[in-house]
């Protein structure tokens, strides 16, 4: 991993896939299915340019949720 980089692991089952499909009213198909075999083959980079306009919020939600995971950690510290 490449200096003054942080590496987020975030992990999700089955269940909550198909409730996020359920949510945004997409249906169980064939290409949800080949989604889910993609994702849960390896790991995945996230680029948050994929949510345009909302990019710069999707890293600030990610950077919270690595801030929030060690702050008990480093509390001890």
């Amino acid at each position: 991993m490449e200096e003054n980089k942080v590496q987020l692991v975030f992990e999700f089952d089955r269940s909550e896939y198909d409730a996020f499909l359920f949510l945004m009213d997409q249906k169980k198909d064939e290409e949800a299915e080949r989604v889910w075999e993609a994702m849960s083959k390896a790991p995945i980079k996230c680029d948050c340019s994929v949510f345009e306009e909302e990019a710069k919020t999707a890293r600030f939600l990610m950077i919270c949720a690595a801030v929030a995971s060690v702050k008990e950690l480093v509390k001890g510290e």
